[in-house]
Formats: structure tokens, sequence, C-alpha cells
């Protein structure tokens, strides 16, 4: 078995000799042995398998062993040495306790509840399932057999036998938790003293779930002879089900988990021992500095992984530079799109305050701008104390802006650690050279590596392959040739790199410079019409095309160490940035790519003559920018072959023999005539396109046209039917489709929209690789009978097809769909003309997610109940009146969204809705909610506005998992009542709401227990008959944003209990004349608009003493007479806008505040002069 890694400290003994040799057990508690884990050199766990031996009958000291041993010759511990190869990132542990059945002076006397709670401790010690996904297997008796024998455990059990229905009743509780359970049993009688039978027998355990009958007895079932055995074949079959599973539901749950590469000693190894875990310990940010490719990103990872369990909220950001950069509000949403929650992604309805006193774990991979500096210092500013920032970057500068950052330099490797590293790479079974010979070069090339982990590893990689002599030495001869053993500098790298480079195929070569240049380069028009990444699938089909042979020509390049391994073919292709520097240069140098910006005319006709048409090499041309005035000329000159027309010029490529990508984005408007070359496999186009010309040998794979405005495709369009793999097409024009269409064999992707089309081909069922499927054509009225034929069809939207009236009566054959969208957009005219879906909708054994918006659609079919893998359901219909009680059958459904329709009430069965997280309703007509609403345990969103809302259950102060909860309605009776949730402490009990919005505009009172919402964070309250407000908001300590809108009372109050209060916004209040003085004890605030307030008169001078706003905005107060003085204390504002205050005259002195940046005095006409601002500062008067 492989070799632990551990400590001195750490409690290792030998297992009893084998043949084979000496196994190695590590003990970490009385309970809990470790017969493997991977070493932090060579991977990291990413799932916990324990073993629980079964009830003895004879007298055994080491039953966590003996019973896991194999009958074959060597007696070999198999989880160890056959598990462990099998499923090398797993840590394999075995449980030991008092099981002996009979009852002894020193055994058999443990009661069994003690027993399982010990277990359950000890487990909890070891760190089990904290962090990864855990799988248990056990070995079991059945006490029945055993009338005769005496003991503790035997008089327990035999209880438990008697209640067996009925634990099983409490097990399957268990099941919303998602559980995978399976079994296998014996049907050969065992040697016992007592005689031979079978002991557990199928019938003891069909409660489990799967069950599986194997030709053993009952002790040979947990002891194979090998590894081909049935029972070990399938234990390894369900651990890998178990590790598909997680794959998938990773963006979920445990998503944060940051893939480590396999191959990683010496710094990896150490990091706790030395300067980063005692930099991590003493300070708040600690910074990776070194050049690229020495580890610092694999080392975040590992101190990321290691670290994540501890912190509430976790980011790793694996490139700074992917943040966007856009408005303050977008850029908060996509920061928290990559957050997470104790191993969950957020709620997409929080906002970056939830950082605020809490630990959160921060890794940002490659910082070089300001910007990255400013995120770190805005988020140590919010967080407690006890939160991390890791940085790496290749500049020092940069991490020195970061205050209180601890800098820790990412040296190379040492001679040993180097030697290390590409041992276990390049002979990784003994990790020992075979011959004099090749040890000694060995040690020579790890020499000339530099102690680079990049050129280790590629290296390493490459010569893995191969003991040939000949080979190791030129490998060695042309490291030599780029550089001293001594010493290294970055320009040295790509030559070192290229080493592993120059010994591979030149079809492999080519693909190389791809991924560098396209695929890991260039985003590319999504079926949806957004940017996205090149996945591995679409390069797979390009590469089909050109070389073939294309998954074991990528698995050199894998390998080689020259790209990633990705987890499957949907997922982005990666490759590391040096290696990408390398392949661009490789293919500029050669000649394969270039690229043409307008701009000028003259330049840009000259480069295109010069580099384009006389590079006989050219694979890969952008053409992009904007063209320069008359537009037309620019594209007349754009190539020496344009023949100028009277409507749409001409353009021929034809003459770019080995043109293979083509990309063109660009503004103009009129209308081209393309002429393309035989080699071309990707055209990408953003430019108006009459007609495009393919020749008959043309093996299309990926075709994406933004604007085609041809009535017909291309005749040649058939001849793509064994190469295109991915098509987009937005064609205004196009009426109809060929018949030919159905030919495209390879199609995996298709996106039409074609506003024109009104039916499709009748053939079109016969696209037998279509995956995905995305029409956005408004005059469809019906979908070909035959596209239930499409078996692969993974996922199907109906994007404005308004006249569509149906769907096919057979869409349930579609087995393997999993979306389904049928989605109208709201702001036009009419909505769509379906009026129903299909019976045959239920039949859909793996739909995941289905979304009906603005139809016609009046009911949902009973069906419904019968999908038993729906996640996430929308409808959206103004027609709907009710949904069917079956609703209540979805066992998986967690997130539920009814919106603009006539529904009148819920069905009482969705309380049987256990795994529902979300639920949002709007209706017009909604009157209440029903009184199992609080049996929704799991809920943690719950949206429900409707004109017509009255009342309100007290059951919902059940739900103490909700975390976002909106209230829009009336929130009144008929009769003048208040609902009764507000009249009642059902508040108190949501003890973990987070945010809180009351919208309503007859309600008067508050519920009195709203202030115990300790953890509330977000508070929105629009109500203008509500007479009292709370003297005191020091009962929300975590409160960061508040908004009192409509509220026809003056505010009062000690409001500097709030101290965690960053936002603050006061809007239409018409009877607010003052704000109390206590308003600058909100130590915390950011953000202070006040707008709309007619009898607002006056702001309390107190308003300086806010340290931290960064941002005022007064706004429409008529009445305002005057501006506090001590505005100019406001040491840290950034903003100040001040908008239709007819009153103001004059604005206090604010040219101290070195941190103003724009100051805004609109509609201010009494205004007598400039306002005194520091030197950088712009006004704006507007």
């Amino acid at each position: 078995m492989d070799r632990i890694t551990r400590q001195p400290s750490e409690s290792v003994f030998e297992i009893e000799p084998e043949s084979s040799g000496v196994s190695v057990c590590r003990k970490i508690n009385d309970s809990v042995y470790e017969l493997y884990t991977p070493s932090t050199a060579d991977m990291s766990t990413n799932i916990d398998i324990v073993f629980f031996h079964g009830l003895q009958l004879k007298q055994d000291a080491t039953p966590y062993l003996s019973t896991w041993r194999s009958r074959d010759a060597e007696r070999s511990l198999w989880p160890s040495k056959w598990l462990a190869k099998d499923y090398p990132t797993a840590r394999i542990l075995s449980v030991h306790y008092d099981g002996n059945m009979k009852k002894t002076d020193r055994d058999g006397r443990m009661d069994l509840h003690l027993v399982a709670e010990s277990l359950l401790h000890s487990l909890l010690l070891a760190s089990v399932g904290q962090s990864w996904p855990v799988i248990l297997i056990g070995h079991s008796f059945d006490v029945e057999k055993f009338d005769s024998q005496e003991g503790e455990l035997i008089s327990v059990v035999r209880v438990l036998n008697r209640e067996l229905a009925r634990l099983n009743e409490q097990f399957e509780c268990l099941r919303p938790w998602a559980i995978e359970i399976a079994g296998v049993g014996e049907i050969v009688p065992s040697d016992m003293d007592e005689g031979r039978y079978v002991i557990v027998e199928e019938a003891s355990a069909r409660h489990l779930g799967p069950f599986t009958v194997l030709q053993e007895d009952h002790f040979s079932i947990c002891q194979p002879r090998e590894r081909t055995n049935t029972s070990y074949q399938t234990l390894v079959h369900f651990i890998l089900q178990v590790q598909q599973k997680t794959r998938n539901f990773s963006e979920d749950f445990g998503g944060d988990m940051q893939q480590l590469p396999k191959t990683q000693v010496g710094l990896l190894a150490s990091w706790y021992e030395g300067e980063i875990n005692k930099s991590f310990e003493e300070h708040q940010a600690i910074g990776l500095w070194g050049m690229g490719g020495i580890g610092k990103t694999t080392l975040a990872k590992a101190i990321f992984n290691r670290e994540r369990s501890k912190f509430y909220y976790t980011l790793f950001v694996k490139d700074v530079k992917t943040f966007p950069e856009k408005t303050e509000r977008e850029f908060q949403k996509w920061f928290l799109d990559h957050t997470f929650c104790k191993g969950r992604k957020v709620e997409n309805n929080s906002d970056i305050s939830i950082f605020r006193n809490k630990d959160i774990l921060v890794v940002l991979d490659d910082v070089e701008k300001d910007r990255d500096v400013e995120i770190v210092t805005v988020l140590k500013g919010m967080c407690s104390p006890k939160s991390r920032f890791v940085l790496t970057s290749r500049d020092r500068l940069i991490m020195q802006r970061v205050d209180g950052l601890q800098i820790i330099e990412t040296t190379l490797l040492d001679d040993r650690d180097s030697e290390k590293l590409f041992r276990s790479i390049a002979v990784p079974e003994s990790e020992e050279a075979s011959e004099e010979w090749q040890e000694d070069c060995l040690k020579d090339i790890v020499k000339y590596c530099r102690g680079l982990p990049l050129i280790l590893k590629v290296i390493g990689q490459y010569l893995k392959t191969t003991q040939e002599k000949g080979i190791w030495k030129e490998t060695l001869e042309s490291l030599r040739k780029v550089g001293s053993s001594e010493g290294i500098h970055e320009e040295e790298v790509l030559k070192k790199l290229q080493v592993s480079y120059d010994q591979i195929g030149k079809e492999e070569k080519e693909m190389f410079m791809d991924v560098a240049t396209i695929f890991c380069n260039h985003k590319f028009s999504t079926m949806k019409g957004s940017l996205g990444s090149w996945t591995l699938v679409e390069a797979k089909a390009v590469w089909r095309v050109i070389h073939g042979n294309e998954n074991s020509r990528w698995k050199i390049l894998v390998d080689r160490a020259l790209v990633y391994q990705v987890t499957d073919e949907d997922s982005v292709l990666k490759m590391h940035e040096h290696l990408q520097a390398l392949g661009r240069k490789l293919a500029r140098d050669e000649g394969r790519t270039d690229s043409i910006q307008h701009t000028s005319v003259y330049h840009t006709s000259k480069m295109v003559q010069e580099k384009a048409l006389s590079n006989k090499k050219l694979q890969h041309l952008d053409v992009w920018g904007k063209p320069s005035r008359p537009k037309r000329s620019v594209l007349q000159k754009l190539m020496p072959c344009i023949r100028s027309r009277q409507f749409a010029p001409s353009i021929s490529l034809r003459k770019m023999q080995n043109l293979r990508y083509l990309s063109v984005f660009t503004d103009i408007s009129e209308g081209l005539r393309l002429k393309l070359p035989e080699s071309l496999v990707i055209f990408e186009s953003r430019i108006p396109i009459e007609s495009c010309s393919f020749q008959r040998n043309t093996q299309l794979a990926v075709l994406l046209l933004g604007d085609f405005r041809g009535r017909y495709l291309p005749e040649s369009f058939s001849n793509f039917k064994d190469s295109l793999h991915l098509l987009n097409i937005r064609a205004e024009r196009l009426k109809s489709l060929p018949e030919s269409f159905s030919h495209l064999k390879m199609l995996r992707g298709c996106a039409l929209h074609c506003p024109l089309v009104r039916e499709l081909p009748g053939s079109f069922g016969s696209l037998e690789s279509l995956k995905k499927l995305m029409l956005e054509c408004a005059s469809l009225e019906r979908l070909p009978d035959s596209i239930c034929r499409l078996r692969e069809l993974h996922m199907m939207e109906l994007l404005n097809c308004r006249n569509l009236k149906e769907l096919p009566i057979d869409i349930g054959f579609l087995e393997n769909i999993q979306s389904l969208i049928i989605k109208n957009a709201w702001g036009s005219r009419e909505r769509g003309k379906l009026q129903s879906l299909p019976d045959s909708l239920g039949n859909l054994p793996n739909l995941q997610r289905l979304s009906v918006e603005n139809t016609d659609v009046k009911e949902l079919p009973s069906s419904i109940g019968d999908l038993q893998c729906l996640e996430h359901l929308t409808v959206s219909n103004k027609q709907l009146q009710e949904l069917p009680t079956s609703l209540g059958r979805l066992e998986k459904l967690q997130v539920l969204e009814v919106s603009f329709s006539d529904l009148k009430e819920l069905p009482a069965s969705i309380g049987d809705l256990e795994s529902l997280e979300r639920l949002t309703v709007c209706s017009t007509r909604l009157q209440g909610l029903p009184s199992r609403l609080g049996d929704l345990r799991g809920l943690k969103t719950l949206v429900v506005r409707s004109e017509a809302l009255e009342d309100i259950p007290t059951s919902l102060g059940g739900l103490q998992s909700l975390e976002y909860l909106v209230l829009e309605g009336k929130l009144v009776r008929e009769n003048g009542e208040t609902a009764a949730e507000f009249r009642s402490d059902g508040f108190t009990h949501l003890t973990n709401l987070q945010s809180l919005v009351l919208i309503s505009q007859r309600v008067e009172r508050l519920p009195y227990s709203w202030a115990n919402l300790k953890k509330l964070q977000t508070l929105d309250l629009q109500c203008p008959e509500v007479l009292t407000l709370p003297d005191s908001w020091e009962a929300l300590p975590e409160l960061r944003s508040l908004n009192l809108s409509c509220l026809s009372q003056s505010l009062t109050g000690r409001w500097g209990g709030m101290a965690a209060l960053e936002m603050l916004e006061v809007s239409r209040c018409r009877e607010l004349t003052s704000f109390p003085g206590s308003l600058g004890e909100l130590k915390a605030l950011r953000y202070l608009q006040i707008s709309s307030c007619d009898e607002l008169r006056s702001l309390p001078e107190s308003v300086g003493r806010l340290e931290m706003l960064q941002r005022l905005t007064v706004e429409h107060c008529a009445k305002l007479e005057s501006l506090p003085e001590s505005l100019g204390q406001l040491t840290t504002l950034k903003d100040l806008s001040l908008y239709g205050l007819p009153l103001i005259s004059r604005i206090p002195s604010l040219h101290t505040i070195s941190s103003l940046n724009y100051v805004i005095c609109g509609n201010l006409p009494k205004l007598k002069g400039p306002p005194n601002v520091p030197p950088k500062c712009r006004v704006n008067y507007s």
C-alpha cells in the first residue's frame, strides 16, 4: 500500500507481517484507525471510506483488521492494498468497538446505544465527513440465529429485531438527505458451531434499497479472494456512483473544494510546519510572492482546502483578472456568485453586507491591480478579525499596498524536494531508476530544471512514457542548451517547457497551439447569445475533423502535462499561463495566427495583403474593431480581392488554403457575400452576411452566424453532415430549413433564432447526436412529432415561440431530457398561444428543471407529480388559477416559483415538499397561505406578493430555516383585523432570518416580536399606515441595511445600537421633519440616502460623526433649509449628491476631505457659489 505521510507524534504501528510486506496503520483515537490516506505530496482527500466490523462470536483483538482480509495466500488487508489503488484520493478508516456477542469478564458488556454514541464522537474527532462525503461499509449478523447465546449485545439486538419495522420507518426520515444505500447478501450457507445455514437472509435486508445476492457465504462476502470477485466489484461500483453524484452536485454543496495536482511535494508537504503555517495563524492576510510556475496557486489551493471548513464563508478566485470591470452592483453580484457558505453557494438574493462580522476565507490568485487591493481592504474592514486572506502575485509592490499583509516568498524547490517531485512523476512505481545511466541522467535533468515545479512536472510527464536511454539523453542535452544549472529567469522558462513540446507529434503540436491561441484565449457566442468559453467536447469536434484520433491525441497532451485534465468533456479547457504563452509564441513564430484591427483603411488593407494573403501557413485570423468612415470603403479595401458591387460587396478568402479559424467582430451595416476556403473548420461572425459559400469538401465543425440575412441556408450546408458539431444562427429573413438539415448526424448543439420559420423539417428527429436545442422562432406553430425521437436530448429551450400552440403528445419519450424551458418575454404585446401541457410530461424520468412562462396555460397536468427528479419548477402565466395537488409528490423539488398568475390559493399538499428551499408566489388574487406552510422545515426563501393577501398563518413561525422573507399585500382582513402572524409572536421563532421585506398599504402595526430577529441583516419597511416604530433599534445588532419608505411617523429612538448598519435609505416619509441626534452613532454607516421627504427641514450636526460614510445623497426635499457644518468632518466621504433642494443657498466647506471624488449640485436655484472642494474633486451642476 502507499506509504502514509505522518508526523513524529503520530501513533503508528505495524500490522502483523504479510507475505507481501508490512502494512502501516495509524491509530487516530481509541476507536478509529487510518488504513490509508492520500499524502499531501501526491493528492488531496475528497472522500472518507469507513469500515465497520460486525458482531463477533469469537474473541478477536483486531476485528477492525481481520474482518477485511482477503482470502488469498497473502491474507492482504484489501481496503488498504486494493481499494487505495482504485481510489487513491480516498481516506480509508476502520472502526473498532466491543462487538463481542458472548459475555465475558472483559468483553460483550457494552450497551449498544453507548457504543454508537462513543463511535459518533470518535468519528467527529477524526474529522470524518466534515469537508467531503462519507461512505460507511458494514458487516452484520442476524442475531435471530443465535437465540441460545447470552450477552448484552444479543439482548439489545433481539429487541431491535423485534422493533425493526419501527426502526425502518424512522430510517426513512433520512431519505430527504439523499443518502445512497446498497447491500449485498449471501446465499451460500456458512459453517457455524450449530451447523450450516444462511446467516443474513435477503428478506431481512430488503429495506436497504438495491440489494445484490452473491454466491458467497457470510464471511467470504467481506473477504474476497481477488479484486475481480463480485463482492469487491460491487463495492467499487457503488463508490464510483457516489463520487459521480458528488461531482454532479459539487456546484451546490462542497463546490468550493479546489482540485489539486496529484504530484506536489516539498512546499505542500511541509507548509503546516513552516513559515506559512505560522504566518497564517498570526496574520489576517498573507501574500505568496514569486515567479510564474513556482507553485503559488497550488500552495494557495492546499491552504484553502485545509482551512475552508473553519470558516463560515469561503471564496477562491482562480484568476482575479476575471473580476468584471462593471458597476458596483454588478461587481457585488459576480462576487457573491462565487462565494460559498459552509460548502454551499450563497443565495442569489444576498448582498455583500452578509460578510459583516463573519469569518471568511478569501483567496485571490494572480493579483495585479489596485482594484484587487481595494477588494481586500473593504472585506477586511467588514469581516471578523478571525477572517483570513491569501493573495498570490508576481508583483511584490502591489501586495505591499495591502495593510498588514505578510509577504512570503515562494522560492524554488531545493535539490532534495526537486528530485523527490521528479521521481514521483517520471518513475512513479518504484521512485528508483532501473539502471545506473538512468539514475545519473535523472539527477542531471533535475539540476537543469532549476527547482521550478512546472518544468519538473512537464519534463517528468514526458519521460514517464519511455525508458529509452537515447530519449533521456536527448532531453538532458536540450535542457543544457537553454541555460545554465544555476538560477533561473522567466525568459528561460518557455524554452525549457518547449523541450517537452518538441518531442510530441505534429498533430499534437497543432492541438497544443489551438488550445493556447483559440480555446483558452478566445470567447465565442454561446447558444444564448452571450460570450462563453470553449469546452473540451467542442475542441474535440474540431480536432476530429482536422486530425482524427482526437481522444488519444488529447491524452498525450494531458499525460505530458501540457494541458490541464478536466473532469468531463463539458468542462472548460484550461492550461497553465506559461504554457499558454508558449503556445501563442510558437503560433506567432510559425505564422499560424494573426489579427487585424480596423484602425485605418490604408493600414488595414496593407496589413491584409502583406500578412494574411501572403502567409500560406495562416490558420487563425481575427478581424475586429470599428471601421473608419465611410464604412463601405473599409470593407471594399479590407481584402484586395473584394469586388465592389452596388448592393452587397463580395469577399473571397479562397486563397487562404490553410485557414481553419475565422472570427469577424466589427461594427458594420452592409451585408457581405463571403466565399470561404475549403480548409475552414470554425467560422464565427457577427457582421451582416447576405450569403456565404462553402466549398464542396469543407468540413465545418462550428458555425456561428450572428446576423445571417439570406432567405435560404447555403446549398453546401448538407456537406457538413459528418462534421458539424455546433450551430448557432440568427437569421431574420430565413423562412424554412431544408429537409437535408436532418442529415447533420454529428450536430450536438443547435440554436436557431429565426422569427419567420413556421415549422421544422419532419425529419428533425433524425439528429441523433443532438443534446442541446434552443429555438427562438416567433412564427413557429408546431414541433414535428419526430422531435420525440431525440433520445440524447438533454436541454430544450423554446424562447419567444409565441405561435406555438401545443407540444408533441409523445414528449414523454425524451427520456434523457433534464431541462425544458418554454418562455416568452413579458415586454411584448401578446403572450404565447400554448394552452396546455401533455400528460406524457410526467413520463420524463430525468427532468430536473421545468419552466413555463407567459403562455395561455391555465393548469398543469396532474402527472407533473410523477417527475421524481424535478428540482426547479417555474410557472408564470396570467391564466393560471390553480396548482395540482400532485405537486406534493415532488420529493426533490427545491425551487417553486409561481408568478404573474390568477392563483387563488396554494394546495395544502405543498407542505409535503420536504426538499423545498425557495418558494415564490406572485398573484393578484391570492388571499392567504396554507396552514401547512410551517411543515416546510428546509425552506430558506419565501416571497409572497399579492394585492389581495390578507392573512399569514401562524405556522410561518415554524420555518426555522427561513433566511429571506418578503411579504407584500394588504395583510389586513376585510373586517380590519391585522393578519394572524402580525398579532402573534410567531416572528420570534424565525431565528435564522437575515432579510425581511414588508410592503403594505394598510397594515397599521408591526409584529411586536420582529425586533427579536437577532440575525436580521436587511430590513425594508414600506408601510405608510404604520402608527408606531420601535423606540430602540438596539435589538438588531446584525442589521446592515435599513430601508424606511412611505412611513407616516417621525423617526425617533436610539439608533446607536445598530452597530453593524452600513446602508440607510429614507424616502417618501411625508411626516418626517428631522432625524434623531443618535444618527451620528452609526459608526459603520457607509451609505446614506434621503429622498422625497417633503417636510424635512434639517439634518443633525451629528452627521459629521459618521466616520465610515463614503456616499451621501440628499434629493427632492423641498423644505430642507440648510446642511450641517459638520459635513466637512466626513473624512472618508467619496461622493456627495445634492439635487432638488430649492432652499439650499450654501454648501459647507469640504476642502479638507481628501477622499472626496465627486460632488453633484443639481437643481439648487438659490446656491450662491460653487462648493469649496479639494483640487482633484469634480463638481457637476447638471
